[in-house]
C-alpha cells in the first residue's frame, strides 16, 4: 500500500483535489501536486474549489473589488472605471491607495466557508480508512504481521478529524486571500495623510470579509439532494428538524439591543453578521418563491424515500422542500458534531461521496457551475475625531431629546375648535408612537452631518442589516459629561481666560465615525470647523454683543447677554481643534469628567429684598463681582464643603446617595434688590441647581440656606471647562 496509490484513489475515485488530499495524507506534498488541467476547472467534492488560486482569483477578487469601490472612487470617472473592470481577474488596477488615506489592514481578510466541507471532509476521511482496509486485506498474504500493516496505514494519514480538516482549509483559504489582495494596495510615504497611531491601531484602515455559500438547490436539482450530502445527515436533519429550524430562526430573528421607541437610529451590528443575515433572508425569500413552485407541481411537501428507514417515511417527518435550501446553507456546529460521532465514518458515507463524484462527471453542466457562491463586504475601522464645543442657545440638547406623550395639551376650555386644534398639533408632532421632540436641535446633530459630509463624503449604508433599525455605518458622539438643554455651554469671561494658569475651554467632546468613506485630512479638519461655526458665511458681524450686559424682557425678568468672544462661532454650536485621537481618549473622556473643574454663571431670585452687594457678599461669606469677570476670592470660606443627595428631579434614574461635592470660589452681585448674579467654580459632578434653591434641604449649605430665605435660579450657564 503506498501514498501514491490512495492519492489517485481519492482524486479520480472520490474527487478530491490535490489540496485537500496534502491536508489529509501525512507525505510528501511534492508527489501530488496540482495540475493546470486541476487549477482552470478548480473541481472538489470536499472544499468546492475554494482552495484553488485560479478560483480565488477568478471568482473572489472581483467581488472584494466590487465591496472596495464604495471606499476608494474619488470621482464618478474613477467610480465607473472600477465598476467596468471588477469583473476583470486580470486586471491590475491599484484601488487602495494611500495617497487618499486608504490603507488596507495587514491581518488576512477572515472567510466564512459553509459547514458542508466539514461533512464532506468527514466522507473522505471515511474513504481514505475504507480504501486503507481493503488494502490491508488484500495484501494479507504476502505479510506476515497485519498490525505492522495497520500501523502503517495508519500513519499515512495526517488525521482522522473532519473539523481540523476545516480548519486547515479555512486557513489556507484566508492566505491566498491575503496573497491575492496585495495588487490592490499601493503605500506611498511621502503622502501619508494619518498620524502614526491610526496605524498602530490600524483606525481607519479598510477590512475585508468574504463569504462562501454552498451550490443551491433548485427544483430541477430537486432529486439529487442526496447528491449534496450523504443519507445518514439527511436522516439525522430530518429527526431533528424541529431544532434546527428554531436554530435558524432565532439567527433570523435576534434579540433587540435596544428599548425605547424614540426615533433616533442606534448604532449596532457588525459588517460580517449583518451579511450573514441579509444572505439568511435571501436565502429563505428564494426559499419561499421556489416553494410556490414546488407546491403548483405538487411538490411541496415530496418525501425523500432515501432517508427513510424500509424506504418509508411518515408525513410527520417529511421536510418541505424550500426548507433544504436554509438547512443546508447554514448547518450548524452542534448538528454537524452530533452526526459526524454518530456516523464514524461508515461505509456509506465512503460510498456515497464516490457516487456524488461518478454523478457530476455525467453531467452536462460544467463542473465550474457548481462551485459556491463567493459574497464579500468591505468596510472601514472605526477611528475618533477629537474637539471643543460652546452652546449660546438655550433650546438645543446635548443629544436629540424625546419624551412620551401622555396626553394632548389642553386648549380653550370654552372653544371646541381650540381643543380640537390643540389634539390635532399633538398627534402630528408625535413622531413615533407618542413621542415629541424638546428644542429646536442638538449640538450631535449639528456637529456630526458637518463631519460626515464634508469630513468623511458620508457613512457607507452598506453594512447594515435591512432587516433592522439598528445601523452598523454611524458618526457617535460622545461627550465629556453633559448640560441640560436649557443651560448654555460658553466659554470664560477674557478676563478670567489671562489670569488663570490653566486651560478653559468649552466641553470636550469625540466623534467616533464608523464606516466612513472616506478618512478626513488635517484640511478637512478646518473645514468642518468653518461649517459648523459659520465663519465662511455672509453672516453680519458687526452687529454682535462685544461685552456682557443684562437685558429685561416684556415680564420683568434679567437675561444675559455675552460678548461674541465668549464662543467658539456665530451660530448656536461652535467647534474648535478638531483633531484626530487613539481609541483610548474616547475610553478615557468620561473618566476624566470626575476629576475636571466647571466654571458656572447664573441668575438668582431672591424672596428676601437685597440692600447692597456687601450685604449679599457678607451672607455668601464670597467674594465681591469684578466688573472685568475675574474671580479673586480671598474668604477662607472657600472652597466650600457641601452635601448633596440626589436631586428630585432625577431620583428616578439615579440611585439615592449623598455625594460630598465643593464650591472651589464664588463670587456675586446685585441687579435690583430681588435679582442677583452668582459666578462660581466648582468640582466635578455638582448639581448648581440644587446649590442655589437648596432643593427642599437635600442640599446644605445652600445659597437658599446662607441667605435665609426662598431663593431660585432663572439662568445658568456653563463658563468653561478646566482641562488637564
Amino acid at each position: 500500500m503506498t501514498v501514491s496509490e490512495l492519492t489517485n484513489h481519492l482524486h479520480s475515485s472520490c474527487g478530491v483535489c490535490h489540496r485537500c488530499i496534502n491536508l489529509m495524507i501525512q507525505s510528501d506534498s511534492s508527489l501530488h501536486q496540482t495540475t493546470d488541467d486541476e487549477d482552470s476547472t478548480y473541481y472538489c467534492t470536499v472544499c468546492f474549489g475554494l482552495t484553488s488560486p485560479v478560483f480565488q482569483t477568478r471568482k473572489v477578487l472581483p467581488e472584494i473589488r466590487r465591496s472596495l469601490i464604495p471606499y476608494c472612487s474619488n470621482s464618478e470617472d474613477t467610480n465607473a472605471q472600477l465598476l467596468s473592470s471588477y469583473n476583470d481577474a486580470q486586471s491590475t488596477l491599484t484601488m487602495v491607495d494611500s495617497t487618499d488615506g486608504n490603507y488596507l489592514s495587514k491581518e488576512s481578510p477572515t472567510i466564512h466557508i459553509p459547514l458542508l466541507i466539514q461533512v464532506r471532509a468527514h466522507c473522505c476521511i471515511a474513504a481514505a480508512k475504507i480504501f486503507l482496509l481493503q488494502s490491508q486485506t488484500t495484501d494479507t498474504a504476502s505479510s506476515n504481521s497485519n498490525i505492522s500493516n495497520k500501523n502503517n496505514s495508519v500513519s499515512i494519514l495526517r488525521t482522522t478529524s473532519a473539523e481540523e480538516i476545516y480548519l486547515a482549509i479555512k486557513d489556507q483559504i484566508k492566505t491566498l486571500l491575503k496573497e491575492i489582495c496585495i495588487p490592490l494596495v499601493k503605500l506611498s510615504e511621502q503622502h501619508d495623510v494619518l498620524p502614526q497611531q491610526f496605524h498602530d491601531e490600524e483606525s481607519g484602515y479598510l477590512t475585508v470579509h468574504t463569504m462562501a455559500m454552498p451550490p443551491k438547490l433548485t427544483t430541477t436539482t430537486f432529486n439529487n439532494i442526496r447528491d449534496c450530502i450523504p443519507p445518514s445527515l439527511q436522516l439525522y436533519i430530518t429527526k431533528h428538524k424541529h431544532k434546527i429550524l428554531s436554530t435558524n430562526h432565532k439567527m433570523l430573528h435576534p434579540r433587540t439591543r435596544f428599548r425605547g421607541n424614540d426615533p433616533t437610529l442606534k448604532q449596532g451590528g457588525d459588517p460580517r453578521k449583518n451579511l450573514e443575515l441579509r444572505l439568511r433572508h435571501e436565502t429563505v425569500g428564494c426559499a419561499a418563491g421556489v416553494a410556490g413552485d414546488v407546491s403548483n407541481k405538487k411538490m411541496k411537501r415530496r418525501r425523500i424515500d432515501s432517508i427513510a428507514t424500509n424506504n418509508k417515511s411518515s408525513e410527520d417527518d417529511a421536510i418541505p422542500f424550500h426548507d433544504w435550501n436554509t438547512i443546508i446553507s447554514w448547518l450548524d456546529k452542534d448538528t454537524v458534531h452530533q452526526w459526524s460521532k454518530e456516523d464514524e465514518c461508515s461505509a456509506e458515507c465512503a460510498e456515497w461521496l464516490q457516487k456524488v463524484h461518478a454523478s457530476r462527471m455525467k453531467q452536462s453542466t460544467p463542473s465550474n457551475e457548481l462551485c459556491c457562491s463567493i459574497y464579500a463586504t468591505a468596510w472601514r475601522r472605526p477611528f475618533c475625531i477629537h474637539g471643543y464645543y460652546t452652546k449660546i442657545l438655550r433650546d438645543i440638547s446635548q443629544t436629540p431629546f424625546y419624551v412620551n406623550a401622555t396626553s394632548p395639551p389642553e386648549g380653550d376650555s370654552n372653544s371646541i375648535s381650540a381643543i380640537v386644534t390643540s389634539a390635532a398639533e399633538f398627534t402630528q408632532s408625535k413622531p413615533n408612537d407618542g413621542m415629541i421632540r424638546k428644542g429646536i436641535s442638538s449640538v450631535e446633530e449639528m456637529i456630526c452631518p458637518q463631519i460626515s459630509s464634508i469630513g468623511c463624503k458620508g457613512i457607507s449604508m452598506t453594512n447594515n442589516n435591512p432587516h433592522s433599525s439598528i445601523v452598523y455605518g454611524m458618526c457617535k458622539f460622545h461627550a465629556s459629561g453633559r448640560e441640560d438643554m436649557d443651560v448654555r455651554m460658553l466659554l470664560p469671561h477674557p478676563s478670567v481666560m489671562e489670569s488663570s494658569n490653566v486651560v478653559i475651554t468649552g466641553r470636550p467632546f469625540v466623534c467616533e465615525l464608523i464606516d466612513a468613506h472616506r478618512v478626513p485630512s488635517l484640511k478637512n479638519l478646518r473645514e468642518i470647523e468653518n461649517a459648523i461655526n459659520g465663519t465662511v458665511s455672509t453672516k453680519d458681524t458687526t452687529t454682535q454683543q462685544i461685552r456682557d450686559e443684562i437685558k429685561w424682557d416684556e415680564h420683568g425678568w434679567p437675561h444675559s447677554l455675552v460678548s461674541a468672544n465668549r464662543s467658539y462661532g456665530n451660530d448656536g454650536v461652535g467647534v474648535s481643534s478638531l483633531q484626530f485621537v487613539p481609541s483610548n481618549v474616547f475610553s478615557t473622556l468620561q473618566s476624566e469628567t470626575e476629576n475636571k473643574v466647571k466654571h458656572y454663571g447664573c441668575i438668582c431670585y431672591s424672596e428676601i429684598p437685597l440692600e447692597s452687594d456687601a450685604i449679599l457678599c457678607q451672607k455668601l461669606e464670597c467674594s465681591p463681582w469684578e466688573p472685568n469677570g475675574s474671580e479673586s476670592n480671598d474668604n477662607t470660606t472657600y472652597p466650600l464643603k457641601i452635601e448633596q443627595s440626589t436631586p428630585l428631579r432625577v431620583l428616578h434614574r439615579r440611585s439615592s446617595d449623598v455625594r460630598i461635592r465643593y464650591i472651589l470660589t464664588l463670587s456675586a452681585r446685585c441687579i435690583d434688590k430681588h435679582w442677583f448674579q452668582i459666578r462660581m467654580s466648582t468640582s466635578a459632578g455638582t448639581y448648581v441647581k440644587e446649590f442655589v434653591h437648596g432643593d427642599c434641604g437635600r442640599t446644605y449649605p445652600s445659597v437658599r440656606s446662607l441667605l435665609g430665605g426662598r431663593v431660585d435660579i432663572t439662568e445658568l450657564d456653563c463658563e468653561g471647562i478646566v482641562v488637564s
